[in-house]
């Protein structure tokens, strides 16, 4: 029995929509999106709260904006705790001026 994904190059990521248009060997993927996440992904998935399972399969297969993106980011970063990302302390980081939850008055920083 062969697997949906044999002969899928893992390092592709171009997608149209909900399926995949890179090249492999045998010709175009066509792949569902679904099917192109990768096991490690697909493992952390299980283990996010359900209540942002969906924002970070989004992002897992490139459909989710830049701004969805930087949030699923700063989400896994900070073990979906909210309050960490609006109080992030990590100004190092390239994300840090785009991390969601900010509030909108200055901190003093």
């Amino acid at each position: 029995m062969t697997t949906p994904n044999a002969d899928r190059n893992p390092a592709h990521s171009c997608m149209t929509e909900n399926t995949c248009d890179a090249q492999t060997n045998s010709g175009t993927c066509r792949q569902p999106v679904h099917d192109r996440l990768h096991s490690q992904q697909i493992a952390y998935l299980k283990a996010v709260p359900s209540k942002i399972r969906a924002l970070f399969a989004k992002a897992y297969a490139g459909r989710a904006s830049p701004r969805q993106a930087i949030q699923t980011k700063c989400l896994q970063c900070s073990h979906a705790d909210r309050a960490e990302i609006s109080h992030c302390p990590i100004q190092t980081c390239p994300l840090w001026a785009y991390r969601p939850y900010q509030s909108n008055c200055a901190e003093g920083e």
